[in-house]
């Protein structure tokens, strides 16, 4: 379920898989914010561009696959 951006207020912030690294990130498809749980604040996030380049990751949305609300957590695969 998207929830509104509290850093920019314009954007939804969404579940994602980082494929690489099978990572679930909650990002904003605006700002795009990063936050690696669903604690969403203006204190606890990074940039997507950082997130992705500190991991040796092009700075990419085809890096990120969007997952559903039913999506179950213990297998990023699915």
């Amino acid at each position: 379920m998207s929830s509104p951006c509290p850093r920019c207020h314009q954007g939804s912030v969404d579940r994602y898989l980082l494929v690489a690294t099978s990572e679930q990130l909650f990002v904003c498809d605006e700002c795009e914010a990063a936050w690696p749980d669903d604690r969403i604040d203006l204190i606890a996030f990074s940039q997507l561009t950082d997130v992705t380049e500190d991991r040796g990751l092009t700075p990419l949305w085809t890096e990120l696959r969007k997952l559903g609300d039913d999506h179950d957590s213990s297998d990023p695969c699915s």
